[in-house]
């Protein structure tokens, strides 16, 4: 699927998901114990990707060196601390309507000064301006 000279397909799968991502982890019970839910969820998660790669075979090599070892943890606990802060939001009230968005935002605004540092991405004008709309638009959501 194409928009103008844009593959939309990535686009459409993250959005769709990550809404679904956000209401599933309003959804839990209160009583429940939160990282018990999420053993669960990695559970399914683990067949979800494992029957992914197993019909996947060219994406790449199945090698680990020490470095993607190193990166998968890093990437497995910081999955963990997300979803626990976005579980924790939820249980003390934030919506669900606005929670995702500021985070998303307050994420982007940081992520432009580490690509810079970290791998030499560099602001275009245009995109500078619309992170600083971004964080105007963050200001206006956390106004109660």
């Amino acid at each position: 699927m194409r928009v103008g000279g844009f593959v939309a397909w990535p686009f459409a799968l993250m959005v769709g998901t990550y809404a679904l991502y956000q209401l599933m982890l309003k959804l839990p019970r209160p009583g429940i114990n939160i990282l018990a839910f999420q053993v669960l969820a990695y559970a399914v998660a683990l067949v979800a990707a494992s029957i992914l790669w197993w019909r996947n075979p060219e994406l790449g090599s199945n090698r680990f060196e020490l470095r993607d070892v190193l990166v998968a943890v890093v990437f497995g606990l910081a999955v963990v601390g997300l979803e626990y802060g976005y579980v924790s939001a939820f249980r003390l009230g934030w919506p669900v309507n606005t929670t995702g968005t500021m985070v998303t935002v307050a994420t982007a605004v940081l992520l432009v000064p580490l690509g810079w540092l970290a791998f030499r991405e560099v602001l275009p004008p245009r995109n500078l301006i619309g992170a600083i709309m971004c964080l105007s638009g963050l200001w206006l959501l956390a106004q109660r």
